[in-house]
């Protein structure tokens, strides 16, 4: 018996009409972006992953690890130089700030893997 974590996936296969064969590629492709985030939050809530080092906490800088260690918190960009954990952002210049770091966030997402999401939230 080893020891250690054990997945079991289940596999459903379903024959796609041939005049559908040529939409395979597009059949699949959810079950691979839910495999992929799966992946992604996986490493992400890992702190002691090696692979990355440990992920940044609450509001702290995470533009080298790219990842939090708060599952409710994401890693958004501000510029090329800083990235921050936040629950949440919003794009453009963040008035709440010290005015000496009152620049404009990109607010994209920082991942692990080097996947970059752009956030679609925005300040009204």
């Amino acid at each position: 018996s080893s020891q250690g974590t054990h997945f079991e996936v289940e596999k459903h296969f379903c024959p796609l009409p041939t005049d559908m064969s040529g939409h395979r590629a597009v059949a699949l492709m959810p079950l691979g972006m839910a495999s992929l985030q799966l992946l992604l939050k996986a490493v992400a809530t890992d702190p002691s992953s090696p692979a990355f080092g440990p992920c940044s906490g609450q509001w702290k800088n995470c533009s080298k690890s790219r990842c939090c260690s708060d599952g409710n918190f994401q890693c958004f960009e501000k510029n090329s130089v800083f990235a921050q954990c936040r629950p949440f952002c919003y794009v453009g210049v963040h008035y709440d700030e010290p005015p000496q770091y009152q620049s404009y966030w990109t607010c994209s997402i920082k991942s692990p893997l080097g996947l970059e999401t752009s956030s679609q939230v925005s300040h009204s």
